[in-house]
């Protein structure tokens, strides 16, 4: 709602989601990555390639009630192991415990609640495979956190918004958890990926359409259409 107010009143309109230009009569500005490096391709992805054995799944981040994570953990499927870092409340933490507790998950659900900082944040991602994004699709129009994932997880899980619709289409590294209920067959979907080249695709795939070169260009169209039509309009 909020959101439609202040579009009403504005005279240009910019959104980070493709599918919702149309809706918010918007331009559409791809959101920058958290990352972006001149390594090649095939050299950042190396360690990935290399890794072997059973992937691991993550949840990166604080740990809010918000992002549904205790009914992440009353469907998550024995024998894969799950590790979820962050912040938390003592009483989310202890309802989050009493439920890996509850569904016996101790061997294969870990909880990591601190702050992580920056270099934290980095060997998280770099010791995931499989990236889950469960906020509320309601909380969200895109995730900051996908912007900072993208292209270092090999996958990416989350709840369907336009937004995770739009790049679930456009790469099989995006996978989307359509229930709790469906969460062990999109856990099976995604260790079905891990044999193939997916860290490179989904380099190839974030570079492609969010990185600093695509960024370059979406924005300097954007500005560029702009003082040509206030030149028109003058």
């Amino acid at each position: 709602m909020l959101i439609s107010a202040f579009g009403s009143i504005c005279t240009k309109r910019a959104t980070h989601s493709p599918p919702l230009a149309k809706f918010y009569r918007a331009h559409y500005l791809p959101h920058p990555l958290y990352w972006d490096s001149k390594t090649p391709i095939s050299e950042q992805c190396q360690d990935r390639q290399d890794r072997s054995g059973p992937l691991h799944f993550g949840i990166i981040g604080a740990i809010r009630p918000y992002k549904g994570i205790d009914r992440i953990i009353s469907n998550w499927p024995k024998g894969h192991h799950l590790k979820i870092s962050g912040q938390c409340s003592e009483g989310y933490l202890n309802t989050l415990k009493n439920l890996v507790k509850q569904f016996d998950l101790e061997d294969s659900v870990t909880i990591d609640a601190r702050f992580l900082s920056d270099a934290d944040l980095r060997q998280a991602l770099d010791e995931t495979d499989a990236l889950l994004l469960p906020h509320n699709p309601e909380s969200s129009l895109v995730s900051g956190m996908f912007f900072e994932a993208i292209g270092k997880a090999p996958i990416i899980i989350a709840r369907p918004t336009p937004f995770i619709e739009w790049a679930a289409n456009q790469t099989k590294c995006v996978l989307l958890l359509s229930s709790d209920e469906s969460l062990p067959d999109t856990v099976a979907q995604a260790c079905a990926l891990n044999e193939d080249s997916t860290g490179l695709e989904s380099r190839a795939f974030a570079l492609r359409e969010f990185g600093w070169n695509k960024c370059c260009e979406r924005y300097k169209l954007f500005y560029r259409t702009e003082a040509i039509t206030r030149r028109e309009h003058t």
